[in-house]
C-alpha cells in the first residue's frame, strides 16, 4: 500500500498540465532561414498575446503543431482574413511577413 501511495504521489507530482508539448515539425516542408527567423519577430510582436511565446497557446489556441490541422493555404488565409476572435492582418502585415510567420509557426519553434 506505501508503495502505491508513493507512486500516485510521484505520479501527481510529476505531472502536470503546464508542459509543453515536443516541437515535431513538419517533414515535407522548408523555408529559408531568414524567412523563419523574419516570422520569429513578426510573430513576438504581434501574435504571442494570444498564442503565447511558445506557441502554447492562452486566449488563441495551441498553435504548435498548427501544420497538424490547417495546410500552408489555410493557415496562410486565417492570418490575411482572420475568422472569430482571430483578428485580420490582411491589413496590418505585408504579405511577405505573413508569409515569415506562417513559415516560423510551421517549422521554427
Amino acid at each position: 500500500m506505501c508503495v502505491l501511495a508513493a507512486l500516485l504521489f510521484i505520479l501527481v507530482a510529476c505531472g502536470g498540465s503546464e508542459a509543453v508539448s515536443e516541437f515535431v515539425p513538419p517533414t515535407d516542408e522548408t523555408y529559408p532561414g531568414e524567412l523563419v527567423e523574419q516570422g520569429k519577430e513578426t510573430y513576438r510582436r504581434h501574435c504571442t498575446s494570444c498564442h503565447a511565446a511558445d506557441g502554447s497557446g492562452g486566449v488563441g489556441p495551441n498553435i504548435r503543431q498548427v501544420w497538424e490541422h490547417m495546410s500552408l493555404e489555410e493557415q496562410t488565409a486565417l492570418m490575411i482574413d482572420g475568422r472569430n476572435q482571430m483578428p485580420e492582418f490582411g491589413g496590418t502585415l505585408t504579405q511577405e511577413e505573413i508569409e515569415a510567420v506562417v513559415a516560423y509557426t510551421r517549422v521554427g519553434w
